[in-house]
Parts: structure tokens; C-alpha cells; sequence
């Protein structure tokens, strides 16, 4: 999401709340709430590398194995197989782009 459709968000919920009590506003408040959460999820994920590709799988985990290990690859590709294996277990679309080129 963007900022301004935070923002937007967030100026809709402070207006809410400054109104009395209703269930209905009580409603909008809560779900209001989960959406900022939302977004406050999504750009965490986004920033460390976008959107998850799909899990890792044993295949890849055996691969980025070997080139952490291969004292013949670059030092840079070495320590990037070791961040991506430290992961979550998800691969990003870079991380899956760096498996191809790598093996």
C-alpha cells in the first residue's frame, strides 16, 4: 500500500475515534486496526527482499549448500547462499533468480 493510503487510513481512524461510541464505529475502528497491521506486515516482508516466490524445498536448500560450501565461488555468492539459507524458508524472486545463475 502507499503512504497516502495510510495516511488516508489513519486520519479516518483518528476521526473515528474522536466521535462517541457506536457499535458500528466500534467495528470500523477494529478492522481499521487490522489493516494497518496489515500493511505494517506487508512492507516489513516487502523490504527484505519482496515478494515470497514459494518455500524452499530440499533441492534448493541441498544447492545453496554446496555453493556456501564451494571455496571456489566468489565470496559474495558464498554469503549470500548462507543469508538466504538463514532465512525464513521462503525465497524471494531474487533468491530464486540467484539459485538459477548459480547452479
Amino acid at each position: 500500500m502507499s503512504d497516502s493510503t495510510r495516511a488516508s487510513v489513519l486520519a479516518t481512524l483518528t476521526e473515528i475515534r474522536a466521535k462517541p461510541f457506536t457499535p458500528g464505529r466500534e467495528k470500523a475502528k477494529a478492522k481499521m486496526q487490522a489493516a494497518l497491521a496489515r500493511m505494517s506486515a506487508h512492507a516489513a516482508r516487502a523490504s527484505k527482499g519482496g515478494p515470497v516466490t514459494r518455500a524452499m524445498t530440499t533441492h534448493d536448500r541441498e544447492s545453496l549448500m554446496t555453493i556456501a560450501d564451494d571455496a571456489t565461488r566468489s565470496d559474495g555468492e558464498r554469503d549470500r547462499a548462507k543469508a538466504i539459507l538463514d532465512g525464513d524458508g521462503d525465497l524471494r524472486h531474487g533468491d530464486v533468480e540467484f539459485l538459477k545463475r548459480a547452479s
